[in-house]
């Protein structure tokens, strides 16, 4: 009687194990789901040109909204940083051929950004935070598609 009270017990505490498998996984999907969700921004007029995407920031993707001026001499960009939004600055500094090139800022780090535009409407570049050298240290992936 008692191994069959065990077995039961041991079958009931490995399905209870399976299920919070499961809901361990789908609180795990909410949580990046969340993290990766674009703030939701009422852009200035003189920000024509908008997008949504996402940065790797903090050694993780946050959702990024963004955005230009017509001739992309200035934007803004906000992303979620522990429930918090946060806001910084961009101001353009030249284009080549890799496409424009950028300065950045917010209250945590400063560093260049170069973006490109691509045929899909998306802007997509790598994103560096100064630490000395010329062109900084590289951050990540910054892509936006247009809103």
């Amino acid at each position: 009687m008692r191994l069959l009270l065990s077995l039961l017990i041991l079958c009931f505490l490995q399905n209870c194990s399976k299920d919070n498998m499961v809901v361990f996984s789908k609180i795990s999907e909410i949580k990046t789901y969340k993290l990766e969700t674009p703030p939701i921004i009422t852009w200035e007029k003189k920000f024509e040109r908008t997008y949504q995407g996402t940065i790797y920031r903090n050694e993780q993707n946050v959702g990024l909204s963004f955005a230009f001026t017509k001739n992309y001499s200035q934007g803004h960009f906000y992303y979620k940083l522990n429930n918090e939004i946060e806001k910084g600055h961009i101001i353009l500094t030249g284009t080549n051929q890799e496409g424009y090139w950028f300065r950045w800022n917010d209250k945590f780090a400063k560093g260049s950004l170069q973006l490109r535009e691509y045929t899909d409407g998306s802007l997509r570049g790598i994103i560096y935070i100064d630490d000395g050298t010329m062109l900084g240290k590289r951050l990540g992936e910054f892509k936006g598609f247009k809103q």
